[in-house]
This record gives C-alpha cells, sequence and structure tokens, in this order.
C-alpha cells in the first residue's frame, strides 16, 4: 500500500509539474501573440496615411517609396512618448460665401499638412474630419437649407463635395479683373530683384485667387498672365526693355508661357539694377558754382533716380538686352 501511495504522489506531482510546463508555454505563446497582432496593427494603421480630402488625387507611393517601406516594415519601433509635440488646431468654418470655403480649403490643407510630419509608422496622429471642423450652428443651416435634412445624415463625403463646389467658376467677370490689374505693380523699394519678382507674383496669384481664377488662368490662358506681369514691371525703362526682347524670335515662346517668363525676367532685373547702381555711382553731380565767396549755390545736384532711368545701358551690357 506504501509504495502504491508513492507511485500516486510521484504520477500526480509529475501530471501537475508537465501541466505547469504547458501554461507556462501558452501563456508565453499567448503574449507572443498579443505582441504580433499590436505591432500589426499599428503598421496598418500607419499604412493609412493621413490625406487632405481637397487635394488633387495623386498616384500611390510605389515599393521603392520611403513611405511605402516604412508600411511593409516588421520592425518594432514603438517607443514611450515622453514630451508630445503641440498639434496645430483644426481650423472652425462657421460663414457662408463661396471664398470663405475656399480659405477654409486652403487652411485644412495646411491642417492635414502639419499633421503630416508627426506621422512615424508607430504613430498616427487623429485627423479632424471636415464635418467636425463645421461651427454647430452653420452645420444645422446648411443641413435644412441646402441639404433638407438633419446635419447627422449628411455623410462625411457630402460635405467634402459641398466644399469643392467653390472652386467651380460659374460667373467670369474679367472687366472688374482687369481693372485690378491696372492697379499691379512691382516694388521697386525691395533690393532684390529675386524679391521684387517674387512680391510681384503674389500680388497677382492673390486677384487671381480673390475671383476665382487661379487655376483657369494657368491651364487656359497663360498669355494673359504674362502679359498681366508684363505691364506691372517697374521702372517703365526696364519694361520698355523687356517689351522688345519679347518681339525677339528668340523670346516669343516665353509670351505663353509664366515659368520660363519669370525666370528670364528675374535674371534680366538683376543685370538692370546691377548697371543702374554702377551708372548712378559713375555719374557726378552738376552744378552752377557761385563766383562769389560764402554764398552757397542753389542748383541741386542731379541724380538719376532708378524709377525715372531710361538711358540705355553702357557699351558692355548693351548685348543683354537687344
Amino acid at each position: 500500500m506504501g509504495r502504491r501511495s508513492s507511485r500516486r504522489q510521484a504520477s500526480f506531482s509529475e501530471l501537475t509539474k508537465t501541466f505547469e510546463r504547458l501554461n507556462v508555454a501558452t501563456d508565453a505563446e499567448i503574449a507572443a501573440e498579443a505582441d504580433h497582432r499590436a505591432a500589426s496593427a499599428r503598421r496598418a494603421s500607419a499604412s493609412q496615411l493621413i490625406v487632405n480630402p481637397f487635394a488633387v488625387s495623386e498616384a500611390p507611393a510605389s515599393a521603392s517609396s520611403p513611405v511605402a517601406a516604412s508600411d511593409v516594415s516588421v520592425e518594432d519601433v514603438s517607443t514611450t512618448v515622453l514630451n508630445a509635440p503641440a498639434l496645430l488646431a483644426a481650423p472652425v468654418y462657421k460663414v457662408s460665401t463661396f471664398q470663405e470655403r475656399r480659405v477654409f480649403m486652403r487652411q485644412y490643407e495646411r491642417y492635414t499638412t502639419a499633421l503630416m510630419a508627426f506621422q512615424t509608422p508607430a504613430n498616427r496622429p487623429f485627423a479632424m474630419p471636415v464635418s467636425a471642423c463645421i461651427e454647430g450652428d452653420t452645420r444645422r443651416r446648411i443641413a435644412m437649407f441646402e441639404c433638407g435634412c438633419m446635419p447627422h445624415e449628411i455623410s462625411e463625403d457630402q460635405w467634402v463635395q459641398y466644399f469643392l463646389a467653390a472652386n467651380v467658376t460659374t460667373v467670369r467677370n474679367y472687366a472688374v479683373r482687369d481693372k485690378t490689374m491696372k492697379a499691379l505693380r512691382m516694388d521697386t523699394t525691395l533690393k532684390e530683384a529675386p524679391s521684387r519678382m517674387s512680391h510681384l507674383q503674389q500680388d497677382l496669384y492673390k486677384i487671381l485667387e480673390a475671383h476665382n481664377l487661379t487655376e483657369e488662368m494657368f491651364s487656359e490662358a497663360p498669355r494673359r498672365v504674362v502679359g498681366n506681369l508684363l505691364e506691372a514691371l517697374e521702372p517703365q525703362s526696364f519694361r520698355d526693355i523687356v517689351r522688345h526682347q519679347l518681339t525677339l524670335e528668340s523670346n516669343k515662346q516665353k509670351k505663353k508661357r509664366v515659368v520660363p517668363f519669370c525666370m528670364w525676367v528675374t535674371i534680366m532685373l538683376e543685370q538692370y539694377m546691377q548697371w543702374n547702381n554702377v551708372a548712378r555711382a559713375q555719374k557726378t553731380p552738376t552744378g552752377r558754382i557761385s563766383s562769389k565767396p560764402g554764398r552757397p549755390s542753389t542748383a541741386r545736384p542731379h541724380i538719376e533716380s532708378e524709377s525715372v532711368s531710361s538711358a540705355p545701358p553702357p557699351q558692355g551690357t548693351t548685348a543683354s538686352y537687344v
């Protein structure tokens, strides 16, 4: 009886140890499986890039691109965030006009672009949907007057299409645009030629954007854009030089190509400003000297101003403009 009892106890203890080993192995497998699922979820979340719904659709990233390579990585790069950056606040739409819709879309584009900078394979910031960026009373007004339903019945895609409708030009008032363009002038107080040209481009863009004609003018009427830039060049002597150069056969293609025209004018403006500075430095003031000692001359020295200079460039730089 004693031997049987000892054998039973030994068998029971061995069975208990076997079950313990199996439980430990099972727990380890479960933990490993949980870690694998968590890593897969993080990679799947990171693969869903933050996108701007108002932007033009682009081709998906290739397998060799950095974004695609990070999406298929199996390395667990998770870490503890000690100092999270302050994310940009989402814009709020609470107005009604088409121009205000376009402003909101530009603000939302800036918002999503900033969030993309914080996106990593292990971290994906939450992007506020378009429907959540509309002020409460404005959302209810739009739903009741323009959609004929309750706000919660409008989908996210419908809200996106509501804003995209503001990009469709319904009224083309070219007379008002041309009148506004007459006031467009290059700022000659800026010291660098690229700064003058960039500032002029910015002013032109604002005028076209205010009339919702930016994309239409650049795609369908680039010649008019070049003409507006030409008429806004300052000083007048430089504008006359550019106008004369455009009559040459080698430069006629620049009349209908905005980017080459702007680059070409910037180079010419740099040369013109350099020549004008040299010409003013070499010109000596002229005045009438008084015959009586102690009496100052009343004649003012003549210094040529850049805004009214119309003399041709010196012999060494004539080839740049003619």
